[in-house]
């Protein structure tokens, strides 16, 4: 494994200008190329799928796919850094437990602060949901967990409600009817999967709406309609955001739903129905 940036430091002052391009795009944008094919990536840079192959090669690597692994593992390596150092950098003194929820309170506090578009996307999110026909949820790896506790509290209150999972089943199966009138919520913190990236491409083929729990920074976002987005200074392993957001994810949409069940019987509901 190389040291990526140090590869392209190195180099850099004998690269040729379209190897300039690429180096300062991936500078400015390493997330979002960790999921990008190469077609996509020679689209945005103005430069052939050869010349990105030579790049890759030149920096001492086979190619673009061993060139994204290299990314996708500085990604999670530069997250997991920041976050324990974090946590490592509090006195001694203190106890594991006083650094953690002394940490997760002043990450609360934040998304707090700045919670008004966040709130904004909840409502979207919520009337979204109770107007599609099925609901699909994932997670992966570590968002998992939030994915099976949101399908499991909308499981006490609605019927349509499918937790998408790898190695359980065919995944091309249970998403072969899927439709416009189908939603799909993921959750994708950081750590982002190529395999999430295909089933959000393939609800939107089928133009069904994607809608996200997610980080600033996600590629996922761009392509939601909606994105649950936290805003906050300190670094997170998205945990208590993730139960943050979800809870109150649920109880809007437990509202909305009580709202319209109080709108219909005031409207005269199962009577009038009787009655024509």
């Amino acid at each position: 494994m190389i040291n990526l940036w140090q590869a392209i430091q190195e180099k850099k002052n004998e690269f040729t200008k379209s190897y300039r391009l690429i180096a300062n795009y991936i500078e400015k944008h390493s997330r979002e190329i960790a999921f990008l094919s190469i077609q996509e990536l020679s689209s945005r840079i103005k430069v052939s799928t050869a010349t990105i192959i030579r790049f890759c090669q030149e920096i001492g690597l086979s190619g673009y796919t061993e060139f994204q692994k290299e990314v996708q593992e500085l990604i999670r390596k530069e997250y997991n850094d920041e976050s324990y150092s974090s946590d490592l950098s509090n006195p001694l003194e203190q106890s594991m437990i006083e650094v953690q929820a002394e940490r997760n309170i002043r990450i609360l506090q934040e998304m707090k602060a700045d919670s008004s578009q966040l709130n904004e996307s909840i409502e979207e999110a919520a009337k979204k949901i109770l107007a599609a026909r099925r609901i699909y949820i994932m997670g992966l790896q570590g968002d998992f967990e939030s994915a099976y506790s949101l399908h499991y509290s909308l499981n006490g209150f609605m019927d349509n409600v499918m937790l998408l999972t790898l190695g359980a089943g065919n995944l091309e199966d249970e998403l072969k009817n899927v439709n416009e009138d189908d939603l799909l919520l993921i959750y994708s913190f950081r750590v982002y999967n190529a395999q999430m990236l295909n089933t959000i491409n393939h609800f939107i083929k089928r133009n069904a709406v994607v809608i996200s729990i997610t980080d600033e920074g996600s590629p996922f976002s761009a392509f939601s309609a909606v994105s649950m987005i936290p805003k906050h200074e300190t670094p997170s392993y998205g945990s208590v955001l993730k139960v943050t957001i979800t809870r109150a994810l649920v109880l809007t949409i437990k509202r909305l739903l009580h709202n319209e069940i109080d709108s219909f019987e005031e409207k005269g509901g199962y009577h009038d129905m009787l009655m024509t």
